[in-house]
């Protein structure tokens, strides 16, 4: 690796531990609010140990920097936490789900504000080792059931960072852009099943250019999402970045451990 590009990369890595603690110490002590899994969580998450999860999708490069602060620690980072993330790619579409029951998604957008009476009924919590009835079976039409993309496991650092490489995820009906995270402790514990919104004037950047042009805009605001309506304050991450060089989204969550 030349000398600078290696010295940028250090920048770019002290830059972003430098948000993620700003990010923290910003937000109050208060656990993240609790978010449902949604209709495509991964089948065997602890087959899916990657930091980069891209595989084959084309979309906006995404690092994503997530922090986990233990509340019962004075919100310090809270050390090998596992930290599982999945969300869909630039067309709204999961790898392990689809192709069956007429390739019926959602409901059709009306007023282009999100409705939790639009959206199926979320699936019945799993416990610690993340045992669950089959779901999502019939909610897209695209048949990804044999793929794994945009999925993926991670231990936090010493600092309680956990990092990710992917893209910029796209929307489906009925829901804001957004990322699914499941934290557990170190040995397996869950403690915390969450969401992570996204800044609006970023999301109307990215769907206008390249792959997520087609699709356009989504559907659903931030204040108009189910999930996010009444909880925004805490499940909206940073982004910074720019089209040309990729984007770097900063998040802090908050469990008790």
């Amino acid at each position: 690796m030349k000398r600078k590009n290696f010295l940028k990369q250090l920048a770019f890595a002290g830059a972003s531990l430098s948000v993620l603690q700003a990010c923290a110490n910003d937000k109050k002590c208060t656990e993240t609010p609790e978010g449902e899994e949604g209709p495509f969580p991964t089948h065997q998450p602890e087959s899916m140990v990657a930091q980069n999860i891209v595989s084959d999708r084309v979309g906006m490069p995404l690092t994503i920097k997530i922090s986990i602060n233990n509340i019962n620690n004075n919100c310090k980072g809270l050390p090998f936490a596992i930290v599982d993330i999945w969300h869909c790619d630039s067309k709204g579409e999961y790898s392990e789900y689809g192709g069956s029951a007429g390739g019926v998604m959602f409901p059709p957008p009306n007023t282009g504000q999100g409705d939790s009476n639009r959206m199926p009924p979320p699936p019945p919590p799993g416990n610690d080792n993340r045992q669950r009835p089959p779901m999502g079976g019939g909610l897209q039409a695209a048949d990804h059931t044999k793929e794994h993309f945009l999925r993926g496991r991670q231990l936090t650092n010493a600092d309680g960072i956990a990092s990710f490489t992917s893209i910029f995820p796209g929307w489906y009906p009925g829901r804001a852009p957004h990322i699914h995270a499941h934290i557990f402790d170190k040995n397996g514990k869950s403690l915390l099943i969450t969401q992570i919104a996204f800044p609006e004037e970023v999301t109307h950047e990215i769907y206008a250019q390249g792959v997520y042009k087609d699709h356009g805009q989504a559907d659903t605001s931030n204040t108009g999402d189910h999930v996010f309506n009444d909880s925004i304050a805490n499940e909206l991450a940073s982004i910074s970045g720019n089209s040309a060089n990729g984007y770097l989204l900063t998040h802090a969550i908050y469990v008790k451990a």
